[in-house]
């Protein structure tokens, strides 16, 4: 696995990433970023076998880990690299790419979590001590959701002379923001229906439900 690994990485000379290729000159960095995507991609193969959410934020975070370490390698090399100014730049675009993966892989994750949350709603269980998933738990998870994604918007929208790759993200990240805040009034509204407040709980959700 090691070898392969090393190998695979020795072959990536550059990071694409919406419409930029910023190249990779540090191998602690090639294998950093490498780690991530494969640290990441068996999620979802996980999400089919298992329902807990403390599998995935475990499995995850080795994912986090890499990326963390790929920035840090980065930044270093930043340090490094002196008065070379299209070194420099090409560094910090490839911090903004990794960054923005990063943000990227976050959301993805805790989209996964909300996943599994709501499996976890309404649903009998035959393990007495697993806990059913409340209504609040997934605002919650909505406003972490939120709070993601505009921050990825906020890092894929600086700088200039960004391409139309950039701005289409940007858009996605827009609609995401209000499917999420959608969402959110929808659970909101659910655990004050549940706390027997109906009223408020109409109040909530019937302007959610006119914006959808």
């Amino acid at each position: 696995m090691a070898e392969a690994r090393s190998q695979q990485a020795a072959s990536m000379t550059e990071f694409h990433w919406l419409g930029h290729r910023f190249p990779i000159s540090n191998a602690k960095t090639r294998v950093a970023i490498l780690k991530g995507r494969w640290f990441f991609s068996p999620l979802l193969g996980l999400l089919l076998y298992s329902k807990k959410s403390q599998v995935l934020l475990y499995v995850s975070s080795f994912a986090f880990t890499a990326y963390h370490e790929a920035r840090s390698c980065i930044r270093s090399d930043l340090v490094s690299a002196g008065n070379a100014e299209n070194v420099k730049d090409d560094l910090n675009g490839l911090d903004k790419a990794v960054s923005a993966v990063l943000g990227q892989r976050t959301i993805e994750r805790n989209q996964l979590l909300v996943t599994v949350a709501k499996s976890k709603l309404t649903r009998q269980h035959d393990d007495k001590n697993e806990k059913v998933t409340k209504p609040e738990e997934l605002v919650r998870l909505y406003d972490l959701l939120l709070q993601n994604t505009a921050d990825l918007s906020d890092l894929v929208s600086s700088g200039r002379d960004r391409k139309p790759e950039e701005l289409a993200f940007s858009e996605e990240c827009a609609l995401k923001s209000l499917s999420f805040r959608a969402e959110r009034c929808f659970y909101l509204a659910k655990s004050y229906s549940l706390a027997a407040k109906s009223c408020r709980s109409l109040c909530i959700i019937l302007p959610c439900s006119v914006s959808c």
